[in-house]
């Protein structure tokens, strides 16, 4: 069944572009969207408004086939200076804590920014999720504005750690390249950048990152053409790292999601008993119509192994 969130008169400036779930709203539902005891559910949205464009967040009320505005929407981060958030993630904490990263243009290029508030308080102020490195050239000077982070993405263990992944060239050489940190006090903080896929992925350029979290830990996954960089028919395919904690594990190509054509786009979720379930597109080659693939991965230890 669907249905329609009517936020206000001005929903055509709205793009909702992120949903935090409790999981006992729904069976379907999973663990990188951790429950508190309250049941509760947010939804964020990028808004143009004042000549750019606000992430903004509400918790909502479900009643059935029913949603509605349990609050007044909030813009998270307000800034008059390069006016521009966008593609914001958001996960729960097991104390009831909201976790929102989003990319942000104020500094006249993008980064990533972070924040996360208790019910009923505000928004904390953004910090700054991705490191920040002056691109350079032989000489010396600087180059470019940013080093080219975007789209992150949020999960929760549903225990306290938090994690995010991002596409970042800080690495011009090679493109893009999967980057995260992570947050042990319930996304209040971060820790130190750790480059997510392993030397084999050095070369070639990382797509499409996303990343779930559950009881026995971390779950990236993305696309990139390492296996076969050479050969015109094959032209990505879906890899994974794992985090029990500590450093990500090798990466695997996964069998099924790999080969001939293009495999990509990945989406991943751990449920609650542990499973772990990818979905991604498959193309014959960019120019011919996509498929949507699924896969099931029951709970053995590390995957990659």
């Amino acid at each position: 069944a669907m249905g329609q969130l009517s936020i206000g008169p001005t929903a055509t400036d709205m793009m909702p572009t992120a949903m935090a779930v409790n999981p006992r709203m729904s069976p379907a539902a999973t663990d990188d969207s951790p429950s508190d005891s309250a049941g509760r559910l947010a939804a964020l949205w990028a808004r143009r408004q004042a000549g750019g464009q606000f992430i903004q967040a509400a918790e909502l009320r479900a009643d059935g086939r029913t949603i509605e505005l349990a609050e007044t929407p909030v813009t998270l981060a307000p800034v008059e200076n390069h006016p521009y958030q966008g593609y914001p993630s958001a996960v729960w904490t097991p104390d009831g804590r909201l976790v929102v990263a989003w990319e942000d243009r104020r500094a006249g290029h993008t980064r990533l920014l972070f924040s996360s508030r208790t019910q009923g308080q505000d928004f904390a102020p953004p910090g700054q999720l991705n490191a920040f490195r002056q691109p350079t050239s032989e000489d010396g000077k600087p180059v470019h504005l940013g080093t080219g982070a975007m789209r992150v993405v949020l999960a929760s263990d549903g225990k306290g750690l938090v994690r995010a992944a991002w596409l970042d060239k800080r690495d011009a050489s090679s493109g893009y390249a999967v980057y995260g940190a992570a947050s042990d006090d319930g996304g209040r903080s971060f820790g130190p950048n750790q480059i997510v896929q392993d030397q084999y992925g050095g070369d070639v350029a990382q797509w499409h990152a996303a990343l779930t979290g559950g009881s026995t830990g971390f779950v990236a996954a993305w696309d990139d053409p390492r296996e076969g960089w050479s050969d015109p028919d094959e032209t990505g395919d879906v890899l994974i790292s794992w985090n029990g904690g500590g450093d990500w594990s090798a990466d695997l190509v996964v069998p099924g999601a790999s080969g001939d054509g293009y495999q990509g786009s990945p989406a991943v979720a751990v449920d609650a008993k542990g499973a772990l379930h990818l979905v991604w597109i498959e193309r014959a080659d960019l120019r011919s119509p996509t498929s949507l693939r699924y896969l099931r991965a029951e709970p053995a230890g590390d995957p990659t192994d």
